[in-house]
């Protein structure tokens, strides 16, 4: 089952940039070509894609985080398990 949950991320990440990197070629192409440097586009579509990659992964440890805070405790503790 990990391997299958991994192989999963990657897949969704390597979906994630081919479909920018299409966004990014259509558009230099639209543009004449001349009007892009494409590395730096590449880099910035490859980053793009890792940090939204990474958002949505952690997207729901971060809710459980912030519903499992109560701010009117006074000793500042968590109903997470420690």
């Amino acid at each position: 089952m990990v391997g299958s949950a991994r192989t999963t991320r990657w897949f969704a990440f390597v979906a994630r940039v081919v479909i920018n990197v299409a966004l990014v070629v259509v558009f230099r192409v639209a543009l004449g070509g001349d009007h892009m440097d494409l590395p730096p586009a590449l880099l910035f579509v490859a980053m793009l894609s890792l940090i939204t990659l990474l958002y949505d992964r952690f997207l729901p440890v971060h809710a459980v985080h912030m519903t499992a805070v109560d701010p009117h405790r006074p000793d500042g503790q968590t109903d997470l398990p420690p």
